[in-house]
């Protein structure tokens, strides 16, 4: 059974998945829906005769540091350095015990975009919600950057009937750490949250881009607004907009 979706009053926050690219005037918005996931990460650091040694002994579930001090004929004040390293390092050794790894975390977000039913291929960091005052148009301007070089962005509203409540897969999370090399864990640690994603997008030959990550196109959701363009004409005019004049 799909996990349930927090809806606050039907009302949903906008949010950007990265930072705005200023040579961007134009947005689409799509509804999603989000959910925070904390990312493991193990990177080899290197070996040390000694470290590994302690690691080694402390992963047996010795932790005193005069004892081990003893055991390895060192002193105590050396160990307790060692021990403290290796904690605020987060230090561990792999599985084979023969390579010490830097244990981190990361926290981010994951969206399903409605439109496609499909992950957004990046990893959403934490970005402050938009203040959005759409009212009953779907066509909307929001300004990015400083208040003395704010730009102003044109953008539309594509909206869907379809939820997008279906919690990431295990399967989807791997493909996701495709672009983040050296990760090796992924968890959902909560509900699922609705919301709008903005997203740049330009044009060219075959329509509309939407820019998925940085300097890649997210070529599925872009197949998919050039379709529902050519069947609403009010999104078609305001695409227009974005053509140069000759």
């Amino acid at each position: 059974m799909a996990p349930m979706v927090t809806v606050l009053n039907d009302f949903r926050p906008y949010y950007l998945l990265q930072e705005w690219p200023t040579t961007f005037r134009f947005a689409i918005a799509t509804p999603a829906v989000r959910w925070r996931v904390i990312i493991e990460r193990r990177e080899e650091v290197g070996n040390d005769v000694i470290m590994n040694t302690v690691l080694r002994i402390r992963a047996a579930g010795e932790t005193n540091s005069l004892k081990i001090a003893e055991m390895l004929q060192l002193s105590d004040e050396f160990i307790r350095h060692l021990l403290a390293m290796a904690s605020s390092e987060n230090l561990v050794l792999n599985e084979q015990g023969s390579e010490m790894l830097a244990a981190t975390s990361q926290l981010g977000w994951v969206y399903r975009d409605c439109v496609t039913g499909e992950l957004w291929p990046l990893l959403g960091n934490q970005f402050e919600r938009l203040d959005i005052n759409q009212g009953r148009s779907r066509e909307f301007d929001f300004y990015m950057g400083s208040a003395g070089r704010s730009i102003k962005v044109s953008s539309y509203l594509f909206e869907t009937e379809n939820l997008g409540e279906i919690e990431p897969s295990l399967l989807e999370l791997e493909r996701l750490k495709g672009h983040l090399k050296g990760y090796s864990r992924s968890e959902v640690i909560s509900r699922g949250e609705p919301c709008i994603v903005v997203s740049p997008v330009s044009v060219d030959d075959t329509g509309l881009v939407v820019q998925g990550a940085k300097d890649l196109s997210y070529l599925s959701l872009s197949q998919r607004v050039n379709e529902i363009l050519a069947e609403e004409e009010d999104a078609m005019q305001w695409a227009r907009r974005m053509r140069p004049k000759h």
